[in-house]
This record gives C-alpha cells, sequence and structure tokens, in this order.
C-alpha cells in the first residue's frame, strides 16, 4: 500500500518524536560539567543516527505489514467473488430445475386428462357396438324368416305354366286348401296356447317385474357402493401419487443437495492445492463448513486490523496536531 507525502512526513514525525522520548527517558545521566562542548556534539549526533536507524527499521516493518494485509485482502475479495458466483450457479440451477418439474407436471395432467377422455370415448364406442350387434341379430332374425315366400315365389315363376291338365291344378287347389284349413285348425290351436301363454306372461311378466324393482335396488346399492368404492379408490390412488411425487421431489432435491455440495467440496480443495479423495456427503459438508469459517475468521481478523489501522492512524494524526500546536 502507498502512503502520500502527507502521511508519509505525518509518520516520520510521529516514529522520531516517538523514539526520541523513549531514547531520551532511558538515556543514562551524564554530568554536563564532564563533557567538553564537542563531545555533546558528537553524543547527539550518535543519539540521533541511533533515533534514524530504529525509527527506519520500525517503519520498513511497518510497510512489509502493510504490504501482506493488502495482499491477503486481494486474495480474500477473489475468494469471496469465486464463491458468490458458485451461489448464484447454484441458485439459477436450482430455478431450472423447478421449471422444468412445473412442466412435467402439467405435462403429467395433460395426459391423465387425455386417457380419461379417451377411456370414456372407448365406453361409447362399446356401447354403440353392442346396439348395433343386437340390431345386426335382429335383421338375421328378419331376413331367415322371409326367406321361405322368396323361396316360394322362385319356384312359382319356374313352374307356372307346368301343369298338363286342369284336374292337376284342382287338386293342387284342393290340398292346397285343406293344408290352409288345417292351418287355419293349428292357427287356433296356437292361438289358444298363445292365449294361455300370454296370461301365464302376464303373470310372469308381474313376477319379473317385481323381481327387476328388486333388482334395479339392488343395483342400486351396488352402483352407490361401487361409486363410494370408486371415490375411495381415487382418493387413495392420489394419495399414492402425491406421495410418489413428494418422494420424488425429496430425491430430487437430495440430489441436487449432494451434487451441489460434491461441486463446493471440489471447489475448496482446489483452492486448498489438494485432491479431492472422499466421495461422502458429510465429509463434503464438514469440508466447506471449515473453508467458509476459516474465511469468516480471516475476515474478522481483516476487519480488526483495519480497526487497529484507524487507532492507529488518529493516534498518529492527534501526535501531528499536538506536535504542530
Amino acid at each position: 500500500m502507498d502512503l502520500n507525502y502527507d502521511d508519509q512526513s505525518a509518520l516520520e514525525d510521529y516514529f522520531k518524536h516517538t523514539f526520541q522520548k523513549k531514547l531520551l527517558l532511558y538515556m543514562p545521566q551524564r554530568e554536563k560539567e564532564h563533557l567538553t562542548p564537542a563531545t555533546q556534539i558528537l553524543e547527539k549526533r550518535r543519539e540521533l543516527e541511533e533515533v534514524e536507524k530504529a525509527r527506519k527499521a520500525e517503519k520498513e516493518e511497518f510497510r512489509m505489514k502493510m504490504e501482506s494485509l493488502a495482499a491477503r485482502r486481494d486474495e480474500i475479495e477473489i475468494r469471496e467473488n469465486q464463491l458468490k458466483e458458485s451461489l448464484l450457479k447454484f441458485d439459477t440451477f436450482i430455478k431450472e430445475n423447478d421449471a422444468k418439474l412445473t412442466r412435467a407436471r402439467n405435462k403429467a395432467n395433460r395426459e391423465r386428462e387425455a386417457i380419461y377422455q379417451k377411456e370414456h370415448e372407448i365406453d361409447c364406442l362399446l356401447e354403440e357396438k353392442q346396439n348395433l350387434e343386437w340390431q345386426l341379430c335382429k335383421l338375421k332374425h328378419h331376413t331367415t324368416r322371409y326367406d321361405m315366400f322368396h323361396e316360394f315365389l322362385r319356384v312359382v315363376m319356374a313352374e307356372g305354366g307346368g301343369y298338363d291338365e286342369p284336374r292337376a291344378v284342382m287338386t293342387r287347389h284342393k290340398t292346397l286348401t285343406s293344408l290352409l284349413v288345417q292351418l287355419r285348425v293349428k292357427e287356433k290351436l296356437r292361438n289358444a296356447m298363445l292365449e294361455a301363454f300370454r296370461r301365464n306372461m302376464a303373470g310372469f311378466r308381474e313376477e319379473m317385474e317385481d323381481v327387476i324393482m328388486r333388482q334395479h335396488n339392488t343395483i342400486s346399492k351396488l352402483q352407490k357402493k361401487h361409486e363410494l368404492a370408486n371415490a375411495k379408490r381415487l382418493h387413495w390412488e392420489n394419495e399414492y401419487n402425491q406421495a410418489v411425487t413428494a418422494a420424488s421431489e425429496k430425491t430430487m432435491l437430495e440430489g441436487k443437495l449432494r451434487m451441489a455440495a460434491r461441486n463446493m467440496y471440489v471447489i475448496v480443495r482446489t483452492r486448498m492445492k489438494r485432491p479431492a479423495l472422499s466421495e461422502e456427503f458429510r465429509e463434503h459438508m464438514k469440508h466447506v463448513h471449515n473453508y467458509i469459517t476459516d474465511l469468516k475468521k480471516i475476515i474478522a481478523e481483516l476487519n480488526k486490523e483495519e480497526a487497529a489501522k484507524k487507532k492507529e492512524e488518529e493516534k498518529r494524526n492527534s501526535a501531528r496536531k499536538s506536535h504542530t500546536s
């Protein structure tokens, strides 16, 4: 640290005044009447030379101390800047990871909603498929019933002019008429059977309606139970997902902390010019903590030295003022 001319002059006056007082205080008293004037002058010159040597030695020592303190202050400032840069990088890393986690959560929610919508569409399509299959079965049944009429028309059209005699036609008519009568008798019997069946069916329908009503009540109860079970399932699934998410976040946070501790440990060991051998998280934190504690101590010592320097400057200023006055 360089001093200006005024400070240097004040420092010289202070040391000269101080050392003169000290040397004169401890100087052995001599009888002036036994010394010649020339001897007294030589004695004074010798005393002045000793004082000047002591002042120069003290000044050189003070200059070396100030240079050492300036070098230590520069080194501490460099280390503090490096530590601040590391902390800023770590904070940026944390913020980027938080943003990635938020985007991942939003994406998961969108995918979950899309899955729910697709499942709803699948249920609707399955229901529509069942309705179409039922309609197809019904149409096949009607087609099977109408096949015999189609076949009959085809045969009649093919054999329309194949009768040689009218009797054959009459015989055919009688046969068809008797067949018609038989069919009507069978129809009456079947109608009677159908009526009995209808009456039985009405009774059975009433019974079945009661059974269906009871079944509907049972189904309603079961649906309520099913809804409650689904609600519980969704609740526990949500709890499970939250637990998994929390565990993932804690694991990620722990990994980040371990990575940050490892990086700070490597920086500290590099600054200490020692190899980074340990892989234990606690060892990393211990070394970083010790390093920061040492830095705090050094800063405290520098603050004390600066305070002492200020007090020393104040003393010099007061001494200079008193000397000037």
